[in-house]
């Protein structure tokens, strides 16, 4: 890690410090910017209820959003789809009942819990080695894809708000989460980081390193404490026709976890066109090698944060990763990004 990396972290919307300013170690990532402004303040949560909401079609993103934040706001006289629907959502305090027995998402892809728990992981160590990434296809159902993207409509679900063009990282904007995360957001960070931990060490011993991480997402996020690093770092990123993300490294600190996840929300051909996943591969006295990955709804990409080891004929070296998005040609795009390590 170079001496004084320019790190991508949290750029909030209120105001420009100069380059060289102690809040600069949060920092702006290898997008070549020189801008980094300070942290918007009020933009904490005193009160959230976060269970997944079920069976809410009709009801208004930003009524639905406004759900997890306070169940006894104005959500008892939204609008539904159906007088049952209507019935269960206020006799639930604004939240709607949770499916019953097999119904609902359930028997089209079981719990996300039994999704976690059907994942390859060696497969996922397998392409990651390979291919430099590893796709899970309908990690999250269409429904939950549908929750989560509402939540984007409530600012107060977030700490900050970076506007990509601004810093001329691109075109688009990202929202990263508040204290507390969203449930199934928080459920994603806790079960998919161990078996990624695993990996991640086996990367390590492979690069000849003795350190390992700890076992658990409360222990590794411990040590980020240690290292001043205690804001959470998942995020929404959402792009409008046009929009783009250049190549980059998510990194916050000193302490980064080597392997992150996005999750595609909307519909591909549906909800926008474009926007496919880039990610490029810095390789010692070669050539870059790119790809463009096209994910679907719900689908998962997991992929290395900054460099991961790739084999040759004199043993172990280091390759450089950095990953974007390609030109959004029309709708919207939005995705769910999963960082383990905190930010300064």
């Amino acid at each position: 890690m170079d001496a004084a990396p320019h790190l991508r972290g949290d750029r909030g919307v209120d105001q420009t410090l100069p380059l060289h300013a102690p809040e600069a170690d949060e920092a702006l990532g290898d997008h070549e910017s020189p801008i980094v402004t300070a942290t918007a303040p009020g933009t904490g949560v005193t009160r959230v209820q976060m269970a997944l909401v079920h069976d809410l079609d009709g009801v208004r993103p930003e009524l639905l959003a406004e759900a997890f934040l306070d169940p006894t706001a104005a959500l008892h006289t939204a609008t539904v789809a159906g007088p049952s629907r209507g019935d269960r959502f206020r006799q639930n305090g604004g939240m709607a009942a949770r499916p019953r027995g097999a119904g609902g998402e359930r028997r089209r892809g079981g719990s996300v819990e039994t999704r976690l728990q059907r994942i390859d992981w060696q497969r996922v160590a397998s392409d990651l080695d390979e291919l430099g990434f590893a796709r899970i296809p309908g990690l999250l159902t269409a429904r939950e894809c549908r929750d989560l993207a509402a939540l984007w409509h409530h600012q107060r679900r977030f700490r900050n708000h970076v506007d990509l063009g601004r810093h001329r990282f691109g075109e688009g904007e990202y929202r990263y989460f508040a204290q507390p995360l969203p449930a199934l957001v928080q459920r994603l960070r806790t079960r998919l980081y161990p078996p990624l931990a695993r990996i991640a060490d086996g990367w390590l011993e492979r690069f000849g390193a003795e350190k390992r991480h700890p076992a658990t997402l409360p222990g590794f996020l411990a040590v980020c404490r240690e290292a001043g690093q205690t804001r959470p770092t998942p995020l929404l990123l959402r792009y409008e026709a046009g929009g783009y993300n250049c190549l980059h490294q998510d990194v916050y600190g000193p302490v980064a976890f080597p392997l992150q996840v996005a999750v595609l929300l909307g519909e591909p051909g549906r909800d926008f066109e474009g926007g496919e996943f880039l990610l490029v591969e810095q390789r010692p006295r070669m050539q870059s090698r790119g790809e463009a990955i096209a994910l679907g709804r719900g689908e998962a990409i997991v992929f290395p944060n900054r460099e991961r080891p790739v084999e040759g004929s004199r043993g172990t070296y280091r390759t450089q990763m950095r990953h974007g998005v390609s030109r959004v040609r029309s709708g919207r795009r939005l995705t769910l990004g999963i960082i383990f390590h905190d930010s300064r």
